[in-house]
């Protein structure tokens, strides 16, 4: 063998041991980069610990819904995170705190908040929890998609003169043949 044989294992080799270097960094750096497993605070410990007499059973916690923005072709995200999904009947329900600083439920800013939450994670009801009364508010929320047209058309009324109107066209169609 020649040296620059030497050479190109040595390189070779080189190569493999950098190679598995960084793998071992990315890999610690993954790792190092996991969240911790999320536990609930004293304050929703408490309204767990309510609503598990109630009957309810805990099914996830601090659940995250990742959220995508394109605005002129620059993608933006982030993470929208809730308290806690608890279960019941199999139906699911988002349990949130309500604090000393939260506006009421009839402020624009809750109501956008709930709305979010709700789309998002789909839940059968919200259960809003107020730390100082220490009581629950159920929510639930439905959403009407239906445009104004298909309202007006919903109407018994309106039904019953299209009805109408289309036999009085197709007697008036069959008598013209």
């Amino acid at each position: 063998m020649e040296w620059y044989d030497f050479l190109i294992i040595a390189l070779i080799a080189g190569g493999y041991y950098f190679y598995r270097w960084a793998q071992d960094r990315v890999r610690r750096g993954k790792k190092a980069r996991k969240k911790k497993k999320e536990e609930l605070n004293k304050k929703e410990k408490a309204a767990l610990e309510m609503l598990q007499e109630q009957g309810y059973k805990l099914q996830e916690v601090r659940p995250s819904a990742p959220v995508n923005i394109n605005v002129d072709g620059k993608g933006r995200g982030f993470n929208h995170q809730a308290g806690f999904v608890v279960e019941k009947n199999r139906s699911s329900y988002l349990v949130t705190l309500k604090k000393e600083d939260t506006p009421s439920l009839n402020s624009v800013s809750q109501k956008k908040e709930l709305l979010l939450d709700y789309l998002l994670f789909q839940p059968a009801g919200i259960l809003l929890y107020d730390v100082e009364k220490k009581k629950f508010q159920e929510i639930y929320l439905s959403l009407d998609f239906k445009t104004g047209r298909e309202r007006i058309i919903k109407d018994e009324h309106v039904r019953a003169a299209l009805i109408v109107l289309i036999v009085a066209g197709s007697i008036y169609l069959l008598s013209a043949l």
